[in-house]
């Protein structure tokens, strides 16, 4: 069904007439241009003092440069992966008098490649120069597995869903000037309306989604993250097939045909799996806070203890922290105190509680760990707690 002798020989040549482009290289300029001000203006030391706020975190600087390309990268795709389908829809004025000995699939996959390697070969160099002021910097951190990650993350599925999305809606509606100013609209719409709104689920680009990865704990929610970024790569995908699917083009064999729209269903279905997680994940986080809200509403108006002290002991063992809080606890209450409690991430397990030396038992119940002890008025009494996580 699909030649990858075929896709790999229609995108060596349609890669050449769009690297030919005047478009494609002005802009490929003109980013490589401004970005590289743009590395030099973070990695500068003004005032001999280093631009810690922009460069302190090690992967800062490559996220910075992908999430600034994200936004032009998409709009270039749109106008020159409407033109690639248009362009040969114009040509292909002797189909009807005979085939080639290709499918629709290996044609569209093979005009695909072609895009998909010349913008991200252009990511690839724009990071390869904020790798060098990174790694000249005398201060600057470096992080190399940043420059890594972060285009297989955030510019592969951008590039894929944006150049299927593309191929798919000129394929559809005939008219590329109709389709770019969709597809412009289309990612205005979400850069502009829906920040903030669904989670981020709907930021193709990843303009706004937070994936910026901490030097101590790494990224916040990398599930989340994941799952976003395979739903833009698998539904890019299925655009693919789905444009050799309704291609005007005459198929040399009508079974292909049938197979390419059901692969092109098949990943469609993975990709409403990815979505329906996608949701799942953030309604469940959600719904987390609000039972973490309703329980602080139960204890707010419970007397309790003030803290006087805390002398903390906390190594760090790998990802997790191991940690040992001695409280100088008192009950300030004109009553005597039945039930103590705290608030700790709920994440953190519980090993041990002591008072003034004694094993006491606790309860834990999301963030509230509480244990009965009985505390007089003006009593002052010793509580450790030893938990990690």
């Amino acid at each position: 069904m699909i030649s990858l002798r075929n896709i790999l020989t229609i995108a060596k040549f349609e890669s050449k007439v769009i690297w030919r482009n005047w478009f494609f290289r002005i802009f490929s300029i003109g980013v490589l241009f401004f970005l590289s001000m743009f590395n030099f203006a973070i990695f500068s030391i003004g005032d001999d003092t280093p631009r810690w706020s922009t460069m302190a975190v090690s992967w800062g600087p490559p996220y910075g440069i992908m999430i600034m390309l994200s936004i032009a990268q998409a709009a270039a795709i749109i106008f020159l992966a409407t033109g690639v389908v248009k362009k040969n829809k114009k040509l292909d004025t002797n189909e009807v008098f005979y085939t080639r000995a290709i499918t629709n699939a290996d044609y569209v996959l093979g005009k695909a490649l072609a895009l998909f390697k010349l913008f991200f070969g252009l990511n690839v160099v724009i990071l390869t120069v904020t790798l060098i002021f990174n790694i000249t910097h005398p201060v600057a951190p470096f992080n190399p597995l940043a420059f890594i990650v972060y285009p297989i993350l955030l510019s592969v599925p951008t590039i894929v869903f944006t150049i299927g999305l593309s191929f798919l809606m000129v394929t559809l509606l005939r008219n590329q000037p109709v389709s770019i100013i969709l597809l412009l609209g289309i990612s205005a719409v979400e850069l502009i309306y829906f920040f903030g709104k669904y989670h981020g689920i709907l930021d193709y680009m990843a303009f706004r989604f937070p994936m910026m990865a901490s030097d101590i704990a790494g990224f916040s929610d990398l599930k989340f993250v994941l799952f976003q970024r395979s739903f833009y790569l698998a539904i890019g995908i299925a655009f693919l097939f789905s444009t050799a699917f309704f291609l005007d083009r005459l198929a040399n064999n009508s079974k292909v045909k049938f197979a390419v729209g059901i692969v092109s269903l098949l990943i469609l279905a993975v990709s409403a799996y990815l979505m329906l997680n996608l949701w799942t994940i953030r309604n469940e986080e959600i719904q987390f806070r609000n039972d973490m809200v309703a329980l602080n509403g139960k204890w707010s108006d419970s007397p309790n203890i003030d803290v006087h002290s805390n002398h903390m002991k906390l190594e760090h063992e790998g990802n997790e922290i191991s940690a040992t809080s001695k409280l100088m606890v008192r009950n300030e209450n004109k009553e005597p105190l039945e039930t103590i409690y705290f608030t700790l991430n709920p994440d953190l397990n519980v090993e041990e509680v002591t008072i003034n030396g004694s094993k006491v038992d606790f309860q834990r119940e999301l963030h509230i760990l509480s244990f009965n002890h009985r505390l007089e008025s003006g009593e002052s009494q010793e509580v450790q707690i030893k938990y990690r996580g």
